[in-house]
């Protein structure tokens, strides 16, 4: 199999995958430009910590 192709995604491209691997997605799986924005910056953001709101407790 190649390296290329979207069934040999490691988990280490899921928890955090580069800016060679967003790209690779992004040109074998082209969507509409506001989606496009949406993903990239989803995978971008992907290994960054979670989203944590502001607690009530003093």
């Amino acid at each position: 199999m190649s390296a290329s192709l979207p069934w040999t995604v490691t988990e280490v491209d899921r928890d955090n995958p580069s800016a060679e691997f967003i790209e690779r997605m992004r040109s074998e799986f082209p969507t509409k430009r506001e989606a496009d924005l949406i993903l990239t910056r989803k995978m971008q953001r992907r290994a960054s910590p979670s989203f944590t709101g502001a607690s009530f407790e003093a």
